[in-house]
């Protein structure tokens, strides 16, 4: 019993994919400024707090 994959390569509509394994593993790193840290933290957001029922801004 063949496979489909056989069956293709032997048709000739199956190419064989060539892949790098360097290439494949290679993770892309992103270079992130101070400031965008720290917005993604959460450190330069405003606090709000409840007082007598209204929100207020600290």
């Amino acid at each position: 019993m063949r496979t489909l994959q056989d069956q293709l390569k032997e048709k000739g509509f199956w190419k064989g994919e060539k892949t790098n394994r360097k290439q494949a593993r290679q993770k892309k790193t992103e270079k992130f400024t101070e400031r965008e840290l720290q917005e993604l933290m959460g450190i330069k957001r405003d606090i709000y707090k409840r007082v007598n029922g209204a929100f207020r801004r600290k």
